[in-house]
């Protein structure tokens, strides 16, 4: 039926979850890099800038959780999901 909305059942929605915990880990070790620059440099800007990167990184851990929290409601056979 055209227009009708299927479920994707493959590792898409697998893979898109654990993208956002690897997004997260780089700004964290980005933020780490911006920090420790800040420091050498005595920067108060950049200082806050990777406490703005670390939060932001905080919020996408967040969300990717969430969204193996869903996968594993939804029942899906996930193996990084059951971990």
């Amino acid at each position: 039926k055209a227009g009708r909305y299927t479920r994707d059942v493959g590792l898409q929605p697998e893979r898109t979850a654990m993208s956002w915990t690897r997004t997260a880990c780089s700004l964290i070790l980005n933020a780490f890099l911006v920090l420790r620059y800040a420091q050498s440099t005595n920067s108060l800007p950049l200082a806050a800038l990777a406490i703005v990167i670390v939060v932001s990184a905080a919020a996408i851990y967040a969300e990717g959780q969430e969204r193996l929290t869903l996968l594993q409601i939804e029942g899906c056979k996930c193996i990084y999901a059951s971990q």
